[in-house]
């Protein structure tokens, strides 16, 4: 019989110092988001461009990033933002989730629900009255957990790839139809 007990996962906002392994997280992401949104560039997270968003976030009073960690390892990760509704709908503050992941050996534990339940209940102090997430149509697991969690479909994002001008011949359909990664 084994007395050992699980492995305590602590969620909790993140701070500058944890850059370094945000970076890591964010290019586990990209990897794994890869496979259903080919457009996705391998190494933005290290860019200028990548670790701006994550400094940003960082110090943001109207998002923030919540970290899963593990014996003190983060691994896992959501990045969050208030934003307001579109000019053209009621006027609402919407909480974003740019970013959720969670390393694959931590998966099935609920550490995505608990940070997803974190930035919950942080962008609903701070006013929020929906949360919204964009997802790969192609990321079934994603999708699922996302429902489970009480989201709906909401808005489609349809896209079609064209030909470079003056070039001949169709263009090739892909099996897994890019879509914007959150």
């Amino acid at each position: 019989m084994n007395n050992r007990e699980p492995d305590p996962v602590r969620i909790r906002r993140a701070n500058p110092r944890d850059l370094d392994a945000l970076v890591r997280l964010d290019l586990a992401l990209i990897r794994y988001d890869r496979a259903f949104d080919p457009t996705l560039v391998r190494q933005w997270s290290r860019t200028a461009d990548g670790t701006r968003f994550l400094r940003s976030r960082l110090r943001s009073r109207h998002g923030g990033v919540w970290v899963a960690e593990s014996k003190g390892t983060p691994v896992g990760y959501l990045v969050g933002i208030l934003e307001p509704t579109e000019s053209y709908r009621r006027p609402c503050t919407l909480g974003e989730i740019e970013c959720l992941f969670v390393h694959e050996k931590f998966r099935g534990r609920g550490i995505g629900a608990r940070l997803l339940a974190a930035f919950e209940s942080w962008a609903r102090r701070a006013g929020a009255r929906r949360l919204r997430v964009v997802v790969s149509a192609s990321n079934q697991s994603a999708l699922a957990f996302y429902e489970r969690e009480g989201f709906q479909p909401y808005d489609a994002v349809l896209e079609k790839p064209l030909r470079p001008s003056g070039s001949r011949g169709a263009v090739r359909r892909s099996r897994t139809p890019p879509a914007v990664a959150p």
